[in-house]
């Protein structure tokens, strides 16, 4: 059987009125057969050549959101504050009292909720600088990562915040 689908780039998404992308983007990543899971989306650009990440609802944000750990949320809660929708790693450690090091359970959590939400086994919800930074004695202590900006105001009104 085949089926016929549609692309749409993200600038063309990005122009349309909010109201009527999250209406789209939400019709767009619910199965069209229940249970049947949507096809993952390739990887974007932005027009600076930024890998972009994926656009949540504010109902899967929502969703996204209660369906986390107190880390999790404390994490997710600490990017929604911020001013941008960029974050630092060892601000969001220093969020949850805890090292850069040690967050492997956290981004898992957040790596598995995000593929549980958007039905996509490889999903990510963050992109990532490929700047690292390291200490003096070569250990990780921080990088920059963001989430698309839908997402941020997605998790911003999710959240009441601002």
């Amino acid at each position: 059987m085949t089926e016929m689908g549609l692309w749409v780039p993200a600038t063309v998404i990005r122009e349309l009125p909010a109201t009527v992308r999250e209406t789209l983007i939400t019709a767009l990543t619910s199965p069209t057969v229940p249970g049947e899971p949507v096809a993952p989306q390739p990887p974007e650009t932005a027009n600076n050549g930024e890998l972009t990440a994926p656009d949540l609802s504010v109902a899967q944000a929502t969703e996204f959101f209660g369906g986390c750990g107190p880390k999790v949320q404390r994490v997710i809660r600490t990017i929604a504050e911020g001013p941008t929708r960029y974050f630092q790693v060892a601000d969001l450690a220093k969020a949850v009292n805890t090292e850069v090091t040690e967050m492997a359970g956290i981004w898992a959590g957040i790596t598995k909720r995000t593929r549980t939400i958007l039905k996509d086994r490889n999903a990510s919800l963050f992109a990532w600088d490929a700047m690292i930074i390291y200490d003096n004695n070569n250990n990780y202590t921080d990088q920059r990562g963001w989430i698309s900006e839908m997402t941020y105001r997605s998790f911003r009104r999710a959240l009441n915040i601002g």
